[in-house]
């Protein structure tokens, strides 16, 4: 058992990712019966509490590593905030918000990058699967056996070397095909879990499904690469506005540091730089958000 088998996820047993597989098996409405088990082991979320948790595994942040990140966070978000109070400005006590904001959207940045490693190998997985169990190989031994096929320092081939070691170290097939990838935060894997146990319960072919999967991973990847292109421009205006913002700043202050310093120390003056100051980080963090693609 690894440190896999502490994260969230989403189950492979959901309600919505079951009807989607059966759909695609061609299950009826009467075999549901048989698989009515399959709903009642929907594991509890974490609380909100533990979703800085998720998010590290998610990142494969080690603890120490996580430790240290939120100590520096922690320690820059409190000077952020005590600074400005000392020196009478209290609006620009707001930034102390933006660690925790930056800390976050590395941590799902990295995320999302380990989603789409994953997803670079994972169609070619897919089709492989599907391969060899049409020639009649069991999937089970078919999927320890594609450790040969990939990298083990990939992603994939990372979960595929912690599944054959799950199965060599005794854990039940069902355990260990639930912790397939469980910390990748791909929208496919649970399909994927879900599909691989339901033909394993229900005695469907699993081939169809796995080149389903393929291709609709394949048309997530080109509509990825096709937004990418397209919201570029945008996204390059957006910090261009933004940096001739701190460079126009930045500009009158140098040219006439004393008015800056006297706008500082007006009452007016300190409320309309902090507005401007947040307008900007917001308006970049909202557009970040806006044209990010999401997993």
């Amino acid at each position: 058992m690894n440190v896999r088998s502490a994260i969230f996820g989403k189950s492979f047993s959901e309600r919505e990712d079951v009807s989607r597989i059966r759909s695609l098996f061609g299950i009826t409405k009467e075999k549901e019966k048989n698989s009515e088990k399959l709903s009642e082991n929907i594991e509890k979320r974490l609380s909100l509490d533990a979703i800085w948790d998720e998010l590290c595994i998610a990142a494969a942040v080690t603890r120490n590593d996580k430790q240290s990140f939120f100590g520096i966070t922690l320690v820059i978000s409190v000077l952020l905030f005590a600074i400005p109070l000392l020196l009478s400005m209290p609006m620009l006590a707001l930034l102390c918000v933006m660690p925790i904001l930056i800390l976050k959207m590395r941590l799902e940045s990295k995320a999302n990058q380990r989603a789409q490693n994953f997803e670079k190998d994972y169609a070619a997985f897919l089709l492989g699967l599907a391969s060899s169990v049409r020639t009649g190989l069991d999937p089970l031994q078919a999927m320890t056996q594609s450790t040969e096929l990939f990298d083990k320092k990939s992603e994939l081939g990372k979960a595929l070397v912690y599944f054959s070691e799950d199965i060599d170290h005794g854990l039940s097939e069902d355990r260990a095909i639930k912790e397939f990838a469980a910390d990748i935060r791909h929208p496919d894997i649970s399909m994927f879990r879900a599909g691989f146990m339901l033909s394993r319960r229900q005695g469907s072919s699993l081939a169809e499904c796995l080149m389903r999967l393929a291709k609709v991973t394949r048309q997530r990847q080109s509509f990825r690469r096709k937004m990418k292109s397209a919201v570029a421009m945008q996204r390059l205006s957006g910090f261009g506005i933004a940096g001739c913002s701190i460079l126009i700043c930045s500009i009158q202050a140098l040219s006439n540091p004393k008015a800056f310093i006297d706008a500082l120390h007006d009452p007016i003056g300190v409320k309309l730089i902090s507005f401007g100051a947040l307008l900007i980080l917001g308006g970049t963090f909202w557009m970040l958000r806006m044209t990010k693609t999401r997993m």
